[in-house]
């Protein structure tokens, strides 16, 4: 069963990072704007239960047939790699952060309007190439 505000539903917006940021060698999720877009917390729906892939191979790996994934052994391990990155990478992260918010401070002084979702941008630029996407 499913409930929800009867309201209409407000149109769909993409977002993104402007292209005057994007320069600065900075991406970010759309998937992660959004949610900070909507920090209110009306609005944004997620089923964790929806497995998305890019192709037949792909969704044989994320949604086995008569099982789950990750099974309990991938849980076991994922858990403790996790930990490990969190701890080992934290500095990593740090100086990645700083870098970012930088970018973004230049950016917002040099007349771009306030980013809300700094927490979403990472160090990263992607450009459309003939084949696809290509990250430089």
């Amino acid at each position: 069963m499913v409930v929800f505000q009867a309201s209409s539903f407000p149109a769909l917006k993409f977002r993104r990072v402007p292209d005057g940021l994007a320069e600065r060698h900075v991406e970010g999720s759309e998937c992660c704007l959004i949610h900070v877009d909507d920090r209110d917390g009306k609005g944004v729906w997620v089923n964790p239960d929806v497995k998305v892939a890019y192709g037949g191979t792909a969704d044989g790996v994320v949604n086995p047939e008569g099982g789950v994934w990750p099974g309990w052994g991938g849980r076991v391990v994922g858990v403790w790699l996790n930990r490990g990155v969190r701890v080992l990478g934290g500095l990593g992260r740090w100086i990645e952060k700083r870098k970012i918010e930088g970018r973004v401070r230049g950016w917002e002084r040099g007349g771009g309007e306030e980013e809300k979702g700094v927490e979403c941008l990472v160090d990263e630029m992607q450009v459309l190439v003939p084949n696809g996407w290509m990250h430089l």
